[in-house]
């Protein structure tokens, strides 16, 4: 029938008579909660909520209760709603990263009911028998997910203890969504509607495919990336829930206000809805939310990315550096030294490649403070020039190579060299970011910079203390020498 987004979604139930038989309600759980909430008021009216609404958990296990609860009538054969809510139907092995991904996220925010349930799926399609023995456990679930850095992680441990005893012998879901695609396609009764809400989908599964034809998916993901485009689709979010939240409450937010709180928060709309909650009730009778309200009542929760930092030390801000590397150090959910040490090599690596090429005769082609258009237009070539040469020394030198050595030891010519700089013109926008950053940085301090994660290589994995030695480097390397 329809595919829509959450933003379509009230004038799409206006102007539908009568509202499909089902719904599939996707993607961000904030999101996908207010539109399940929506679709059931326009459906069921509030004084019949109490005997017209069912919800159910959404495991394997109560399809069947759910299909059956939709070919029941209600007592008065008025309209009905059967919520399958939080589904895991969806959940497949090919999606084990992404599902790993929804575990950590619900461990980090203490919602051990979500984290259990996810990790009770993952558990059966992953097709692991926990035998109690945690150091055990996590190794199995390691050579599972090909992940070795579950066995030191500690979001699987509260897990495995919850876990205990259980009969996890969880089904894949796929009798369940086979049995669930035959329901749609059979119909339900008269008056009766299925809504189903899940966090991820599958849209190459049969399910999703049923529910497409015969009824109405809405899609509330939000994209989570860095780029421009996704942080505008981010912040007009935010600016939604915002509005939507303090219309109710009869308030508003300044600007500064905002930005602080988003700055507290991060892109999670259940923390950041939940903060306009506490200053509402803060603040009291006064109408007008400051920043100094949102200073006093928010504690930082947002978990910074890594590529704050390495973008704050490109960018040569002592003070942006420092403070995202104090956060990546004793956030929420802190990275190990050692991986901050390997993001900031990654990035000194790429600028000094970038440095090389404005150093080479195809460099001419980049000039400081250019559009972004001119780089597409100009740079781009040249740097497919630049790369060709790079692949062309690497392949004579591996032939000169192969000459002298065993062909076992060298490796193939086709293989990219990591000194290419590997333009994307479907994705070029970044690397013209990290152009500008390398102009800042003179080619003999980029050679400096290595020895200095050498360095501090060796002093993190000695007893000095880390933060040290990080701030060290990070001070070392945003200094204009």
């Amino acid at each position: 029938m329809a595919e829509i987004t959450t933003n379509n979604l009230e004038a799409h139930l206006k102007q539908t008579a009568p509202p499909a038989p089902v719904f599939l309600i996707f993607g961000e759980e904030y999101l996908y909660k207010s539109a399940f909430d929506l679709v059931v008021s326009k459906i069921v009216p509030q004084n019949q909520k109490a005997f017209n609404v069912e919800e159910l958990e959404g495991t394997d296990d109560n399809v069947t209760d759910a299909i059956e609860q939709v070919n029941t009538f209600s007592l008065d054969g008025s309209a009905k709603v059967v919520g399958l809510v939080d589904a895991k139907i969806f959940y497949a092995k090919e999606n084990r990263a992404d599902l790993v991904e929804k575990i950590r996220e619900a461990v980090a925010a203490d919602r051990k009911t979500k984290a259990v349930a996810g990790f009770v799926k993952l558990i059966g399609l992953l097709d692991i028998a926990l035998t109690g023995d945690k150091d055990l456990d996590k190794k199995a679930l390691a050579r599972a997910l090909d992940d070795d850095t579950v066995v030191k992680a500690e979001w699987p441990d509260t897990l495995i203890d919850a876990c205990a005893g259980r009969d996890l012998s969880a089904s894949t879901g796929i009798d369940a969504a086979e049995a669930l695609v035959a329901a749609i396609e059979k119909g339900f009764a008269p008056n009766n509607h299925l809504v189903i809400t899940t966090d991820m989908v599958d849209k190459r599964r049969k399910l999703y495919k049923a529910i497409k034809e015969h009824g109405v998916v809405v899609d509330c993901s939000v994209a989570k990336g860095a780029s421009a485009a996704d942080k505008k689709a981010q912040a007009a979010t935010l600016q939604e829930v915002m509005r939507d939240t303090l219309k109710n409450q009869n308030k508003t937010m300044d600007g500064a206000a905002f930005t602080l709180l988003c700055e507290t928060t991060g892109f999670d709309l259940r923390t950041f809805a939940g903060g306009l909650e506490k200053l509402c009730t803060y603040v009291g009778d006064r109408k007008a939310i400051t920043a100094k309200d949102v200073k006093a009542v928010m504690v930082r929760t947002r978990v910074d990315p890594v590529f704050e930092l390495t973008n704050a030390v490109g960018e040569k801000n002592t003070d942006q550096a420092l403070f995202y590397l104090n956060s990546l150090l004793n956030g929420p959910e802190p990275l190990y030294p050692l991986q901050i040490l390997a993001a900031i090599a990654n990035q000194t690596r790429k600028l000094a490649v970038i440095r090389d090429f404005m150093e080479s005769r195809h460099g001419k082609a980049w000039k400081n403070g250019m559009t972004f258009q001119s780089f597409k237009e100009r740079v781009l070539p040249a740097i497919e020039a630049y790369d060709a040469d790079l692949q062309a020394q690497s392949s004579r030198r591996d032939a000169v190579l192969a000459e002298t050595a065993d062909k076992k030891t060298v490796k193939s010519a086709k293989t990219a060299t990591d000194l290419t700089i590997g333009a994307d013109a479907r994705n070029l926008y970044p690397v013209y970011k990290t152009f500008e950053k390398a102009a800042r940085f003179p080619m003999a301090e980029l050679i400096a910079a290595f020895a200095l994660l050498a360095d501090t290589d060796r002093r993190l994995k000695s007893a000095t203390d880390p933060q040290l030695a990080l701030e060290h480097l990070v001070i070392t390397l945003c200094r204009n020498r």
